[in-house]
Parts: C-alpha cells; sequence; structure tokens
C-alpha cells in the first residue's frame, strides 16, 4: 500500500493548533483546580514553547533536507554531473519539483551519454582516417592530433600539448615550408625508392574566443600516380597522332620527290613538294615548342609592379578597355605571367562566338586579394567541359593543344591564387582568378 502523504498546509495547521489547545487546557486546567496562575502560567507557556519548537522543527527537518538536496543537484549540474537524484518525500506540494528535477537529470544524463558517444564515433573515424590532422593554437601548440599526423612527423609518442613549430622539421622540406608559409597545395617528397606526394589544406579560425589553425595533410600519392598516367597515355596519344600526321604525308612526299629528281621536266612540282614538307616540318616543330614550353615554366619573379602602367600596357596590347577600383599604385606579382594569363583569357573570350563589344574586363581588390575578371556573351560550357576544362590537352578547339589554361591555371597555383570559370545566367563565360595581396 501507499503512504498517505499529509501535505504541508496541513501539517502547518496540526503544528499551530496542538500547541494553542494545549495552552489553554492548561489554563483551563489551573483555573478549575484553583491553581496559582502566577506560577503555573509561565511554567504552561514554557512547556507550549518546548511542543511548539519540536513541532516546527519535526515537520521543517524534511523540507530543508529537500531544499538542500536541490541545491546539491544543481551545483552537480553546473559541475556537469547528471548522476544524481532526488528521493522522494512526504510533501505532496514538492513532488511536482522533484519529478521535474529528475526528469531534466535524466534528459541530461542520457544527452550526455549520447554526446560521449558521438565525440568517441567521431575521434575514432579521425584518428582512423589516412589523413594527418593538426589543430594548433596561435601560439604552435597542438590540441588535437591523429595517428596519421604522428606518423609523418616521425613521432611514436602523444604530440599533444607539443610546439608545432619545433616538429615541423619532421617534415619533407618543401611541405614544411609550405606549413610555416601556410601555404596550401601540392607537394612531393621524393627519396631514393619512392615519391610521395602531400595535398596542403589550411583553416584559421575561432574557438572559445581565440584563434586556431587546422592543418590537413592528405596523401595523394596514389590519385596523382593514376592522374600522371592518364596524362602521359593522352600526351602519347597526342604526340602520336601529330607525328604521323606530318610523318606520312612527309614520307609520301620524300618517295614523289625521289622519282621526280631523274625527270627535269617536273622541277615545279618538286618545289611544290620541298614547300610542303618545310610547311608541316614547320608546324611539328611549333607543335613540340608549345609542350616545351609548358614543361618549361619558370617560378614566378615577384616584384613590385606600377599596376597603373601595368593596366595601360595590357589595354594596349589586348586592345581593350579595363575597368578596375586600383586606388593603390603598387603590388607585388609577376607582371609577365599574370599579362600572359589575361591574354590568354581575353583571346579565348574573343574566339568564344562572342560580340567583341560584349566582353567585359576588370581588376579590382581589397585588403587580401586582387581579382581579375574577363567575361563574355559567347558560347557556353556544358558540365564535363568546365570540369575538364583546367586539365592539361583538353580543348574544345578544333586543332587546340589544350595548353593554354593549363598554362594560367599553374601560372595562378604558383601565385598562390585560384583560377575558376563558370557559365553566365544570360548566357556566356566568366573567367576569373584572384592572387593574395603580398606586403
Amino acid at each position: 500500500m501507499n503512504k498517505k502523504k499529509v501535505s504541508l498546509k496541513h501539517r502547518l495547521w496540526f503544528a499551530i493548533l496542538l500547541p494553542t489547545l494545549c495552552f489553554l487546557t492548561f489554563v483551563y486546567a489551573i483555573i478549575r483546580f484553583e491553581g496559582d496562575l502566577m506560577i503555573w502560567l509561565p511554567i504552561c507557556f514554557v512547556i507550549i514553547l518546548l511542543l511548539s519548537y519540536s513541532l516546527i522543527n519535526y515537520f521543517y527537518r524534511p523540507f530543508a533536507s529537500l531544499i538542500s538536496s536541490i541545491e546539491t543537484g544543481l551545483n552537480c549540474f553546473h559541475d556537469e554531473d547528471f548522476s544524481i537524484n532526488i528521493a522522494e518525500y512526504d510533501f505532496p506540494e514538492f513532488q511536482l519539483s522533484v519529478d521535474t528535477y529528475n526528469e531534466l537529470s535524466k534528459i541530461l544524463r542520457t544527452e550526455r551519454m549520447e554526446l560521449h558517444q558521438r565525440e568517441l564515433l567521431l575521434d575514432t573515424i579521425i584518428q582512423n582516417t589516412p589523413m594527418a590532422i593538426l589543430l594548433t593554437t596561435d601560439r604552435g601548440n597542438i590540441v588535437y592530433s591523429n595517428i596519421a599526423s604522428k606518423k609523418l612527423l616521425r613521432q611514436t609518442k602523444n604530440i599533444e600539448g607539443l610546439n608545432f613549430n619545433e616538429l615541423i622539421g619532421n617534415l619533407p622540406p618543401d611541405l614544411a615550408n609550405a606549413t610555416r608559409n601556410k601555404q596550401e597545395g601540392l607537394y612531393t617528397q621524393i627519396t631514393e625508392d619512392e615519391k610521395k606526394v602531400y595535398f596542403l589544406t589550411f583553416e584559421e579560425f575561432n574557438l572559445n574566443a581565440k584563434i586556431h589553425y587546422l592543418y590537413l595533410y592528405k596523401n595523394m600519392t596514389s590519385e596523382v600516380h593514376k592522374e600522371e598516367v592518364q596524362v602521359w597515355k593522352k600526351v602519347i596519344r597526342l604526340i602520336s597522332h601529330e607525328l604521323n600526321n606530318s610523318l606520312a604525308p612527309i614520307q609520301s612526299l620524300t618517295r614523289s620527290a625521289t622519282k621526280i629528281l631523274n625527270r627535269v621536266e617536273h622541277d615545279e612540282m618538286l618545289m611544290d613538294i620541298f614547300n610542303t614538307i618545310d610547311r608541316r616540318t614547320k608546324h611539328l616543330h611549333q607543335f613540340i615548342d608549345k609542350y616545351a614550353r609548358f614543361s618549361r615554366l619558370p617560378n614566378p619573379e615577384i616584384r613590385e609592379v606600377n599596376m597603373p602602367q601595368f593596366i595601360s600596357d595590357l589595354e594596349n596590347i589586348c586592345d581593350i578597355k579595363i575597368s578596375n577600383n586600383v586606388a593603390i599604385k603598387h603590388f607585388r606579382f609577376d607582371a609577365t605571367q599574370i599579362e600572359q594569363v589575361m591574354i590568354n583569357l581575353i583571346k579565348n573570350a574573343r574566339e568564344s562566338e562572342t560580340d567583341i563589344d560584349a566582353i567585359e574586363v576588370s581588376i579590382m581588390h581589397n585588403q587580401q586579394f586582387i581579382r581579375f575578371v574577363v567575361k563574355d556573351r559567347g558560347k557556353a560550357m556544358s558540365e564535363d567541359q568546365l570540369t575538364q576544362c583546367l586539365l592539361p590537352f583538353f580543348t574544345t578547339k578544333s586543332g587546340g593543344a589544350g595548353l593554354g589554361l593549363a598554362l594560367c591555371k599553374e601560372i595562378i597555383n604558383a601565385h598562390s591564387g585560384h583560377l575558376k570559370l563558370f557559365n553566365r545566367k544570360n548566357g556566356g563565360l566568366c573567367a576569373e582568378f584572384s592572387i593574395p595581396v603580398i606586403d
């Protein structure tokens, strides 16, 4: 059977009425039996006070215990301990508060457990991913790392708490320099028996009102190797095609020339044959020279560039008006290479079946980047073409070598920039790239 609970209100009434009745009973007994009021009345009063104190203390003790339990539970909440529950009390008025507290404790305990399980799952995934992950403070202290990052840094013990700047020297030289300068990109490590390629990405963000740095090192060796094989296959097919297109007619013409040598009356035909051979060999030389220039692309020579003069020269070379908001007179980049990129992009816009007047060229800047934009209203690209257009040897033009945009991409990447192409809403293409402002 459930114990019947008495409300706090009834207990308080009982604590007031019982001493009152006792007091009146004592007074009645004194008067009835003609006792001395001056003696018995104080004694009666003291007895009533002791009785009242005992009753109040008896009824208040569980109430005080309940308040203390709730206070202790809330302090545990503050310390993120949700394991405390409050037992049932005899006060019906407070049972709802007790039940609410216990329900809240259960919900928070369940959520904490689920959150802990999710954290364990996420940590397990991150620890076992082949990508090296490092999180550091603005002072370089490592806050978080995974197994792959320890292997990359050639460490066997836990590296959290160590200073990352002191461990960077354990990285491959190119990757170490890129990490120090926080430069994203692909970096190659060549040893005696193998070549490894890493892709470094870097992110800066605020965590708990403090600056943190996230470094991601992805081993791209297998992916790059597969891509290299595909590129070499494409190059071999392309060169084989061009050589066959030139050598086959040269071989045929050479045989014809051999036969004509013995016939003086066909001297004019012999000259035509030699001219054709010369034209095909020049074409072959130009074809090979394009690929040679692509493979010999030098590193950018970063120098101070007079922007008004740079824009004026580009307008004269391309015979086009360039809009700009460049208020700063000097920036630092390789003017020759960036000029070549703009010439290629403007040339592509003019060859896109667009109205010349519809081509828009602009150069903008803010505190972090210089942005170059070339827009046209010519033929748009398909999604597949947009995906592949920056790859070497891909072309949409008949007779194109597929190196123009690839060369542009290489130059911009070498400037730590980014080139992108996308279709415009009302037709046409937009090519834009940004390079960081160097102090």
